[in-house]
């Protein structure tokens, strides 16, 4: 489980879990103080009543199994999407993985495409929260002639086994012909994160929330195969009554711009819970 510490609406203290397993969600809740909030993101646990419980949300991921090697889940996957795999493959792009250049072009990309977005669809991302990410994540960059196209910045929890993707950006709404690039480079971006992960031990990676079965990228990630698991997103806190209450203002347009300026103020570190390493 990855633990990262923030703070909320300027005066909360946040640790927003990843991943979390019981034994150590458990423990997190136990005692919360009157100024704290826990969050856990994308675990399996079903907490319906507790008594520092603020939201609770269901959603559905999809997961590839990588526990069988790279052969078994290249099996998992369709026609289409080996299609477009080779073609990416024939493309003959660089990967670049954990570099400054990946990690640079990564934010460069995701921003780009969150200016043509509206922010509360996908909000820009500063490079100091981008570094934190990174802190605990794989960068992977790839570049086509020296141009980075498609990049994946995904969590990996070594002692659990798993992977998340966080954040994917490209350059396909640049042009009609990045398009088609991008669309084949992605997709080998994705395999070839699968086999490095596979190599390394890891027994799934977690391709991230989907919606509706017409939804294009829900299309997009059962291409790869996978197994459709629920998984919940919850916020706890000390004082459950006054974040319920900061929720409810933050929701408002004029709530929302007041508390934007102290919704990620003073960064507090991550540690990866129950471990003494900081990063």
């Amino acid at each position: 489980m990855i633990v990262v510490e923030t703070k909320r609406f300027g005066i909360l203290r946040e640790r927003r879990a990843f991943l979390a397993e019981a034994a150590l969600a458990y423990e997190m809740l136990q005692r919360l103080a009157p100024d704290e909030i826990v969050k856990l993101v994308a675990t399996e646990l079903e907490l319906a009543h507790h008594r520092y419980l603020v939201r609770r949300e269901q959603h559905s991921t999809l997961l590839i199994d990588l526990s069988k090697g790279p052969d078994h889940v290249w099996g998992g996957m369709n026609q289409t999407c080996r299609r477009w795999i080779r073609r990416g493959e024939k493309l003959q792009g660089h990967i670049q993985q954990n570099t400054e250049s990946a990690f640079q072009s990564f934010l460069a990309l995701y921003n780009e495409v969150a200016s043509r977005r509206d922010t509360s669809e996908v909000a820009p991302l500063t490079s100091a929260a981008a570094r934190d990410f990174a802190c605990f994540s794989d960068v992977f960059t790839v570049y086509l002639d020296g141009v980075p196209l498609c990049s994946h910045l995904t969590l990996r929890d070594e002692e659990a086994g798993r992977t998340r993707m966080l954040f994917s950006a490209s350059a396909r709404e640049r042009n009609r012909e990045n398009a088609t690039t991008c669309a084949a480079l992605n997709r080998y971006l994705y395999w070839y994160q699968f086999q490095i992960y596979a190599h390394r031990g890891f027994r799934s990676y977690d391709l991230g929330g989907i919606r509706h079965a017409n939804d294009p990228i829900t299309y997009f990630k059962c291409s790869f195969g996978g197994e459709i698991k629920k998984q919940y997103h919850y916020v706890f806190a000390g004082s459950p009554r006054i974040a319920r209450f900061l929720y409810w203002i933050r929701g408002t347009p004029f709530g929302s711009r007041i508390l934007r300026s102290g919704w990620s103020t003073a960064r507090l570190g991550m540690q990866r819970f129950g471990l003494a390493a900081r990063y």
